[in-house]
């Protein structure tokens, strides 16, 4: 109760100040009490960490937030209301850390976010080490060139029957190299679909618009797909 209390108190004082370092302020030391004992919360004690943390994010600069949420975002126990607000920040470097690295994002909160934000949202969601089909999906559908190409190199993605991830023009050269070529969740003839229009766009940009031999790429190795 005396952790419940004090936090409480000091909420109340940051609320009533209109300085937001004082809010910041305070949101850092709880965030430091929530790091320091993670793991040996009670679910009240966590849920009670969720109503300071999710009420003062709301009045913060985004600098602040983007710190808070990186300390955050690879904690198991991390409370759901406060990740779920940092996740669906409109600011990328805020959400970023939390959609790549947060074992608290399900399926289905993963593929609403891939669903409704930036394409900065969706390309840290293609960065995580285990990804569903329901959430690949969408990646495939809604993302540009840096989210297809992340995605098809997710060695942890899963995909559906035929839904690799199409090439769609975008800024800058596909960073071909990323793909795993040799995952069997890719079929040869298909990664060969994936690399081949990569390959000619980086070397357009690269040579001014004049494309190797054949489009081939000897970091690609497409040959050994045809």
């Amino acid at each position: 109760m005396n952790l419940a209390n004090g936090l409480i108190d000091q909420l109340e004082i940051a609320l009533a100040s209109p300085e937001l370092s004082k809010r910041a302020e305070l949101l850092r030391q709880v965030a430091d009490l929530f790091v320091l004992g993670s793991g040996k919360f009670s679910d009240v004690q966590i849920d009670l960490f969720d109503e300071v943390m999710s009420t003062l994010l709301r009045n913060i600069e985004c600098t602040a937030r983007a710190t808070f949420g990186g300390r955050l975002s690879r904690l198991p126990d991390a409370p759901l209301r406060t990740i779920r607000l940092l996740a669906f920040d409109d600011a990328p470097e805020v959400a970023a850390p939390v959609l790549e690295h947060s074992p608290r994002l399900d399926e289905v909160t993963l593929a609403e976010n891939a669903r409704t934000k930036s394409q900065d949202h969706l390309l840290a969601i293609a960065g995580r080490s285990q990804l569903t089909e329901p959430v690949t999906d969408v990646l495939v559908e809604r993302g540009n060139s840096d989210v297809a190409v992340r995605t098809a190199g997710n060695g942890g993605a899963r995909f559906g029957p035929g839904n690799v991830p199409a090439h769609r023009p975008g800024p800058g050269p596909w960073r071909a190299r990323h793909l795993h070529l040799g995952s069997p969740r890719y079929p040869a003839r298909e990664l060969a679909e994936i690399v081949r229009p990569c390959v000619r766009d980086g070397e357009a940009q690269a040579g001014g618009g004049r494309s190797a031999p054949g489009g081939a790429d000897p970091e690609c190795h497409c040959g050994e797909l045809r």
